[in-house]
């Protein structure tokens, strides 16, 4: 994954001036294979443009001892949105909300979610991993990371259509970023955020 480009989260069209103007969030995806399976290896960077911005982040706890659990949209989170790349070209460039899907949740915390849906926000249901995630916080001058490796169901495919979101909590409230907005309002769930393709 340290190949792949960082690719820019953008703030919801006109929200988040002040955090705008604070941050640069941007984030990277990359999808690998070993003998134990497939993996979306994950990566987000915060970073400061004015010293001392990350001083109004509220992160939730610092890494303990992670669980599952739902919600973690309540507060900072980094997300994902992923699924299968259609064959037909017509439909690669414009995904079908009614094409399944994928939702990745994490949290400073440690926490984290992964669900599935049958098409746009329908069916939603956990899904279950034979090995758990990892995920990794890191937090240094200026920056900000999470890293989560997420085992990727079979059933997927080798190549993923892909959008990284952030949930992102300050002392003003939320606002919400992502690698592309398709929505009157923000709305990760978009078949058309997800843009960025990973994966042979």
């Amino acid at each position: 994954m340290h190949d792949a480009p960082y690719v820019p989260l953008y703030a919801f069209p006109g929200t988040a001036e002040w955090e705008s103007k604070q941050f640069e969030i941007s984030g990277r995806g990359s999808l690998n294979g070993n003998a134990e399976g497939s993996f979306l290896e994950l990566e987000y960077r915060v970073r400061e443009r004015v010293a001392g911005g990350l001083d109004a982040v509220i992160f939730p706890e610092d890494l303990r001892q992670g669980e599952r659990r739902d919600g973690l949209w309540q507060h900072l989170c980094f997300e994902a949105f992923f699924s299968g790349v259609p064959v037909d070209e017509k439909a690669r460039t414009k995904p079908s909300n009614g094409q399944p899907y994928f939702e990745w949740n994490a949290s400073s915390s440690g926490d984290w979610n992964l669900y599935s849906f049958e098409n746009y926000r329908e069916g939603m249901a956990g899904v279950g991993l034979e090995l758990d995630p990892v995920l990794t916080f890191h937090r240094r001058e200026g920056e900000y990371f999470a890293r989560c490796r997420i085992p990727v169901p079979a059933i997927i495919g080798r190549k993923l259509l892909l959008s990284l979101a952030v949930v992102f909590e300050t002392r003003l409230g939320l606002s919400y970023w992502s690698t592309a907005h398709e929505g009157e309002a923000p709305d990760f769930h978009l078949a058309a955020s997800r843009q960025m393709i990973v994966g042979a």
